[in-house]
């Protein structure tokens, strides 16, 4: 679940970045979701099906897995460098949302970084 989970909580996040504060984030927080539903794209397509052939293989375990490990662990690295570069693109959302907020004036724990004591006084 939580692979399949991650996506619609991206499209929240790009549909109130695009509503709301988040707007010089969105590019990056587009990107992430591409990127991710690429890597499901890459394991429905390939992942998946490999998966599937292997374990419906009756007689020869040894020849089934040699016919398929090369290309299974192709797509798997693949996968894993576009999950790679969905976790960068999302990283950096943040770093351009946390800048913004810097440069609103909105106050922030850390900033230039060095601590600062944030004081909230209840009304």
């Amino acid at each position: 679940m939580p692979f399949i989970g991650a996506i619609p909580l991206l499209a929240l996040a790009v549909f109130l970045a695009w509503q709301g504060h988040g707007r010089p984030a969105l590019p990056w927080l587009i990107a992430g979701l591409v990127l991710y539903l690429a890597a499901f794209a890459i394991t429905a397509a390939f992942n998946v099906p490999l998966n599937d052939r292997l374990a419906t293989a009756t007689t020869d375990y040894a020849a089934a897995r040699s016919a398929f490990e090369k290309t299974w662990v192709t797509w798997n690295i693949v996968r894993a460098l576009v999950l790679t570069a969905a976790f960068i693109c999302l990283l950096w959302s943040l770093v351009v949302y946390g800048s913004q907020r810097v440069d609103d004036g909105q106050p922030v724990a850390l900033q230039a970084g060095h601590a600062r004591s944030v004081v909230v006084s209840g009304g």
